[in-house]
């Protein structure tokens, strides 16, 4: 995990917008520099994923409103999803894959291309903050506490709070400490459509 939140820590987004192959996500969020495993047995999201294996490896990950839809269109995901790296595909059975997915960066949808694999127009969504001196502040302060967890629990690893202090961006820490720690579902959704970083780190409650 310390090696995926580096490695995506140094991953910027392209500008503008970009045509992307999308994977619902029925209950899960994925944030930017965190690894998710997934079991992908939809038949539309396998053919997304074989799309975009074909291409450049990444897929854009956007969580379902309802998880009960079992055939979501576009009109029933967030608006904001996660651009993701797929780091590995393992087949479990006949029509069941078991995926490994990094997060890189924010997007958010604008049109949709087709419904079947499910492809869109996305926005890239590029951090922002109101002032760049508090959220370095907010992110010292994060630092600090996640630092005193894992002294007080015992159950964060030292490689986290190493590689999580190693990333500049207030933001991509945010996301790091949501993706990492126990976050649940819709709290990470909120986290994802947030802007400024400064309102993120305060929203987490590492202010």
């Amino acid at each position: 995990m310390p090696e995926a939140i580096d490695r995506a820590s140094r991953t910027a987004g392209p500008a503008g917008r970009v045509v992307l192959d999308v994977l619902p996500l029925k209950d899960g969020v994925l944030l930017p520099t965190v690894l998710m495993p997934l079991f992908v047995g939809r038949a539309r999201s396998l053919a997304a994923l074989r799309g975009a294996m074909a291409r450049d490896h990444q897929i854009f990950l956007v969580s379902q409103k309802d998880p009960a839809q079992e055939e979501p269109s576009v009109a029933d995901l967030h608006q904001v999803g996660t651009v993701a790296r797929i780091i590995q595909t393992v087949p479990v059975r006949e029509g069941m894959m078991k995926v490994l997915v990094e997060g890189l960066y924010r997007a958010r949808i604008v049109s949709t291309i087709t419904d079947d694999p499910l492809s869109v127009n996305a926005e890239v969504v590029v951090d922002r903050t109101d002032s760049d001196v508090e959220a370095q502040a907010l992110r010292h302060a994060a630092l600090e506490r996640l630092g005193a967890l894992g002294k007080i629990s015992g159950r964060i690893p030292d490689g986290l709070v190493a590689a999580v202090a190693a990333i500049a961006e207030p933001g991509r820490v945010a996301d790091a400490l949501a993706g990492n720690l126990e976050t649940a579902a819709p709290e990470r959704q909120s986290l994802l459509e947030t802007q400024p970083v400064e309102k993120r780190l305060a929203q987490r409650g590492f202010d």
